[in-house]
């Protein structure tokens, strides 16, 4: 509205209104200065108009009409009542229209005031939602932006840009195509031609990719963005960026942690066979790789004498060594506890990878000091060499396993070739660790006899108790198989105590039978020695079998008697019993004659070893010397492993007098042994 001008026409009008009355007395005005008001007043009702307020419209209406009489006026004939009419008329137009002005004009200001009132308060919430608006901004962790969805060009970057990437903010605003001259320019084209797909179809998306901040630092970032279509019909894009670099390192070390062993950081299992079915692939057609299975040697007595501590040191250094001796030609992994796999990527033919083995075997057995103790680690290994008819490469790591197993058995700190003998033999003892349930139900483990003579005149000296199973399918199945099958499960101490029934019994059926008495020699395992009651459970068979324990030998192993106070107590303990004690496999363990000293032991029991090289000096002087030591101690000294005649006289040249081998018989069923007693007597001793 042109203020000015309504002022003018306002101002002629009044002076118009209060000249009017005048106007009768001075005969006639103007006729120009009427139309020039009546012209001023209509152009004021324009402008008027556009305050778009009704009640000041309508007053100045009347106002314009009165005007409009008044010119009127200056036309008609003269007439005293006509002229008094018009001139009333008039003037009661024009006075009403002046009050009119004045109410609607109070009207308007009220109204104006409350309008301008209204304004201030849209003004401070706007205020007040800007200011919200940037603390919730400036408190996201992250970068608030708004961009042109054709340049990407920003038209608004939070304050957290330059925080979080360095970036001074006029940078942001600025710099051509900064977004996409910072991303990193390996997710560069993928994230650019992403956004532009998906701006271009007003989608919202988001995408995770790196940029490069300002101090070089690679910033992973998850980019949330959203189209937005203004007023007039354009589009802008707005988002936010996150930082999520310690996501991503989290996920990234969850990876490695899913993938590699977390004490020597080499791969795990899993990725040994991924890694190995990569490698069968590539030689579908003629494997050139070999497989290697590696198990450390007395591992727990490590852990058990200096600690785990030093244990994972120990560990922790021999996949140091094996990293540094495969290198790039293949791959080490940690299979769990002290054992690893090796992959050797290509070998010529199965004497390059026993050569690697070797290899492997001189280089972990370098000394290695920890706890303030020298230690030379050893290792059994398994060898399996590709094959192409292999469907799955698990069962590869199980063929290597089974060959270091072999290897263990025979002996430690050697390495195996596996050969699908050995996958036999394994596929029997899973048979017999399944039928080793319902051959206990069906009666099927028997306690068999075997001869112990006087090497003078053969005569029976007693008999050793060993378990034997008549397996429906495989035949008779000595305990040195299927025991070793039994000991991983609970099965074996049930077996073990079965036995040792099974000969009580026997014991007490031949009590009275023979004169003297014969007696039975039984073999106590480690682990039925170490259950804490187990002098009470003797001593508890004995009653309810009826046995005498003066005619019954327990064979003990010298792994029991080592420092042991526990260990001595129970010997004392079985031999208040009235039973007699035997040293099994006597000169292959750890025992020293001091320690002979101690133990409460009637029955010394030459291993087989010097047996079987009785030939060699070493071993004759040996022999010689626990015969001496046994008959200075009054022990009885029994000589095992006897299989040639020739070994039997040599023996009584060394002064031994009793013997077992299978020179003088298997061992036979309880039966059996009767007839053999019946036929020879049975000598004192």
């Amino acid at each position: 509205m042109d203020w000015p001008i309504v002022a003018i026409a306002a101002g002629c009008t009044v002076a118009w209104f209060f000249s009017f009355p005048l106007t009768p007395l001075l005969d006639r005005v103007d006729v120009g200065l009427d139309a020039l008001l009546l012209a001023t007043s209509v152009v004021a009702l324009g402008y008027i108009r556009e305050f778009r307020y009704r009640p000041l419209e309508i007053a100045w209406t009347l106002h314009v009409i009165g005007r409009l009489i008044c010119l009127l006026d200056c036309f008609t004939v003269e007439s005293s009542r006509t002229s008094v009419v018009i001139a009333a008329t008039a003037y009661c137009s024009q006075a009403i229209g002046i009050l009119a002005i004045v109410w609607a004009f109070r009207r308007y200001q009220q109204q104006r005031r409350r309008q301008i009132s209204r304004l201030r308060s849209i003004k401070r919430r706007r205020v007040q939602s800007d200011r919200r608006f940037a603390g919730l901004v400036n408190a996201v962790e992250g970068i608030v932006w708004e961009a042109d969805p054709q340049t990407f060009r920003f038209q608004f970057v939070s304050r957290q840009a330059e925080r979080l990437l360095g970036y001074p903010v006029r940078q942001w605003y600025e710099e051509d195509g900064f977004w996409m001259n910072h991303i990193h320019p390996d997710d560069r084209d993928r994230a650019v031609g992403y956004c532009v797909v998906e701006s271009k179809q007003h989608r919202p998306h988001q995408l995770e990719y790196r940029m490069v901040a300002a101090d070089n630092r690679v910033v992973w970032l998850r980019h949330l963005v959203n189209s937005v279509k203004q007023q007039d019909g354009s589009w802008r894009l707005c988002g936010v960026m996150f930082v999520i670099t310690q996501t991503k390192e989290l996920e990234e070390r969850l990876r490695h942690s899913a993938t590699h062993d977390a004490l020597t950081g080499l791969p795990n299992r899993d990725s040994l066979l991924a890694r190995l079915r990569e490698v069968h692939q590539r030689d579908a057609g003629a494997p050139r790789y070999a497989l290697f299975f590696l198990d450390v040697d007395h591992f727990k007595s490590i852990n058990d004498t200096m600690g785990h501590y030093h244990g994972d040191r120990v560990l922790s250094e021999l996949a140091r060594r094996l990293n540094l001796l495969v290198g790039s030609n293949g791959m080490v992994a940690r299979l769990g506890g002290d054992e690893f796999g090796v992959l050797l990527d290509i070998v010529r033919n199965p004497e390059h990878a026993l050569d690697f083995a070797e290899c492997m075997h001189k280089m972990l057995r370098e000394p290695l000091e920890t706890a303030g103790r020298r230690i030379e680690p050893s290792v059994s290994i398994g060898v399996v060499l590709g094959r192409s008819d292999c469907s799955d490469v698990q069962d590869l790591l199980q063929d290597a396993d089974t060959a270091m197993y072999r290897a263990k058995a025979s002996q430690r700190g050697t390495a195996k070739l596996f050969d699908m003998e050995m996958r036999r033999r394994l596929m029997r003892q899973v048979q017999l660790e399944s039928d080793l349930a319902q051959g206990v139900e069906r009666g099927e483990f028997l306690v068999f006899f075997q001869p112990i003579v006087r090497l003078a005149d053969l005569r029976t000296a007693g008999f050793e108790a060993l378990s034997r199973w008549l397996h429906p399918q495989h035949g008779l199945i000595t305990a040195a198989e299927f025991m070793p099958v039994a000991n991983s499960s609970e099965m074996g101490r049930r077996l073990t105590w079965s036995a040792v029934e099974q000969t009580l019994r026997q014991a007490t059926h031949w009590t009275g039978r023979f004169d003297p008495p014969v007696r039975l020699f039984l073999n106590v395992s480690e682990r039925q020695f170490s259950h804490k009651d187990f002098v009470h459970r003797m001593e508890t068979l004995l009653h309810r079998c009826g046995a005498d324990p003066r005619g019954l030998v327990l064979e003990i192993t010298e792994e029991i008697t080592t420092d042991n106070s526990e260990a001595e107590q129970k010997l004392h303990g079985l031999k208040s019993l009235g039973f007699q004690l035997a040293l099994d496999d006597f000169g292959v363990g750890r025992s020293s004659l001091n320690r002979l000293c101690k133990l409460p032991i009637d029955v010394i029991k030459i291993d087989s070893a010097f047996i079987q090289s009785i030939e060699l000096s070493e071993s004759q002087v040996l022999v010689r010397a626990i015969e001496g030591v046994g008959a200075d101690l009054g022990m009885e000294v029994i000589a095992e492993g006897i299989e040639t005649e020739h070994q039997r006289t040599r023996l009584l040249d060394l002064g031994v007098e009793v013997g077992q081998g299978y020179l003088f018989g298997k061992a036979v069923p309880a039966q059996e042994a009767e007839l053999r007693l019946t036929a020879l007597p049975v000598p004192q001793l």
